[in-house]
C-alpha cells in the first residue's frame, strides 16, 4: 500500500470517528434538554382570573395584578417564548436566538444559539445548572453549585414577574407592602424581595447582595396577556443580558 492511500485511510478513519463523536454528543444533549423540558412544563388548569380569586387583597395589589391580566385571562401554569438578544460574555456582547420555558416559582429553561456554541440555563426546584457547549458539541456544564443555584433561582423569579398573575397560586406570597411597590416571597426559610415600578422589577435575596433588575422597555399583548416584550437584566447594576421574547403557547 503506498503512502498517499495509507494517509488517505487514515484521515477517512479519523474523520469518521470525529462525525459519529460528534453525532453522540448532540443527539445526547438534545436527549438531556428535551428531558429538562418535559420535567418542567405544567399543563394548564384551565383555571381563568375571577374578582373572586382578587377577594381579599389589598387595593394596591389588586390593582397590580389588573393591570398585568385582564379578568377572564386564562391563568397559566407555564409559559415557553422564542427569544432573541444580546448576552454579555467577558466583555463582548454577543447575539443569540433560543427558547425560553417558564414555571412560575418552580423553574426555568433557557436555550441560546451563539455564534461560539449554545449556551443554556435550567432551575427546578433545587437542581440547577448553566451549561455551555463549544459549537453546540462539547459541553462545559457548572451544577448544583450554590452560587448557581442561588443566581438561577434570582432569575427565575425575575422571569417570573413576566407574568404576576402567577403570585396568586403561590404560597409564601407577602403583600404587605405592595403599596409601595414591595412583594415580599419566602421559600424555604429564606426571603426574597421583589420591587415593583412602573417599568422595572428589582430581585433579591434578603441578608445577600446579589441583585437582579428587569428593566422594561416595551409591553405587548399577547394572546389575551400583557407581557413585558422587550427588556434588559442587569446584575448588582451591570447590564448583562437584553431580551426580546413572543409568547409560543
Amino acid at each position: 500500500m503506498n503512502r498517499f492511500l495509507k494517509t488517505a485511510l487514515y484521515a477517512v478513519a479519523f474523520f469518521s470517528v470525529l462525525g459519529i463523536t460528534l453525532v453522540y454528543f448532540t443527539i445526547a444533549s438534545n436527549t438531556s434538554y428535551q428531558k429538562d423540558w418535559n420535567s418542567l412544563k405544567q399543563e394548564n388548569t384551565g383555571k381563568t382570573l375571577s374578582e373572586f380569586m382578587l377577594f381579599g387583597l389589598p387595593p394596591a395589589a389588586e390593582r397590580f395584578l389588573k393591570g398585568w391580566v385582564s379578568i377572564g385571562t386564562e391563568i397559566r401554569q407555564s409559559l415557553s417564548f422564542s427569544i432573541q438578544g444580546k448576552i454579555l460574555q467577558g466583555k463582548k456582547w454577543q447575539s443569540y436566538t433560543g427558547e425560553l420555558l417558564v414555571t412560575p416559582f418552580r423553574g426555568y429553561l433557557k436555550r441560546m444559539r451563539l455564534p461560539n456554541g449554545i449556551a443554556e440555563e435550567f432551575l427546578r426546584d433545587d437542581r440547577a445548572y448553566q451549561q455551555f457547549r463549544v459549537f453546540g458539541v462539547f459541553p462545559s456544564t457548572k451544577a448544583n453549585d450554590k452560587q448557581i443555584l442561588q443566581k438561577n433561582f434570582l432569575k427565575m423569579l425575575a422571569f417570573t414577574t413576566l407574568y404576576p398573575t402567577s403570585f396568586l397560586l403561590q404560597s409564601g406570597i407577602g403583600w404587605q407592602n405592595i403599596g409601595n411597590g414591595e412583594i415580599r416571597y419566602k421559600h424555604q426559610k429564606q426571603v426574597y424581595q421583589i420591587i415593583s415600578k412602573e417599568s422595572s422589577y428589582q430581585i433579591k435575596k434578603i441578608g445577600d447582595n446579589l441583585t437582579y433588575r428587569l428593566d422594561i422597555q416595551l409591553v405587548e399583548t399577547q394572546q389575551g396577556l400583557k407581557i413585558p416584550h422587550k427588556f434588559s437584566l442587569s446584575a448588582n447594576g451591570k447590564e448583562v443580558e437584553q431580551l426580546v421574547v413572543h409568547l409560543v403557547e
